[in-house]
């Protein structure tokens, strides 16, 4: 009798224990040297996962440096190459706040702080 009353509640611990764990994403930036502008570059800001991951995923806002126009940019479509990027054009490095929103509502979106670099 008493295993049947385990079994239930160790599915609900081991749910529980599954949707709440962290999920690890990776966040990655190139950039490249503007012709003409010294100093200046080309950057681009992208989730680096597997299309597994990519695939989870339903949209990804990044946030910018409030010295942006349009500071918070969304990107809903994943067929942008690489993941969900965003390309931009700067001289300087700053903090850029990530957040990762799954297509599954269980999962509690990702918050990432990620430091763009440029010219290194």
């Amino acid at each position: 009798m008493k295993k049947k009353c385990l079994i239930p509640v160790l599915l609900l611990m081991f749910q529980f224990i599954a949707v709440s764990a962290q999920v690890k994403i990776k966040v990655k930036n190139s950039w490249k040297n503007l012709a003409g502008k010294q100093g200046y570059y080309s950057w681009t800001i992208y989730l680096d996962e597997a299309p597994a991951v990519l695939n989870s995923i339903k949209y990804v806002e990044y946030l910018l440096h409030p010295t942006f126009k349009y500071p918070l940019q969304k990107i809903e479509n994943l067929q942008r190459y690489p993941g969900f990027s965003y390309t931009a054009t700067g001289w300087g490095e700053f903090n850029v706040k990530v957040k990762v929103v799954f297509k599954d509502p269980s999962k509690k979106p990702v918050l990432i702080d990620y430091w763009l670099k440029l010219g290194r």
